[in-house]
């Protein structure tokens, strides 16, 4: 695979992944056309700094852990 393909293949989250199981369609407009998607709600947003606290917290009691960026 040359270098610009692989450019263009976004990286598979967790989050990607849910999509995908949950819609394969929503998993492709997140990947490819996220300027669809709607506007992240209050609700929304306190859940995703939910999760990203038990990121967190997870690298505390285990240190050593890799944190992986989309």
């Amino acid at each position: 695979m040359s270098s610009s393909v692989r450019e263009k293949i976004p990286l598979l989250s967790k989050s990607r992944f849910m999509a995908g199981l949950q819609c394969p369609k929503r998993l492709y407009l997140e990947c490819y056309h996220r300027d669809l998607a709607d506007q992240v709600n209050v609700r929304q947003q306190a859940l995703f700094d939910m999760g990203t606290e038990v990121g967190i917290l997870a690298r505390e009691i285990y240190p050593g852990g890799v944190l992986i960026e989309e």
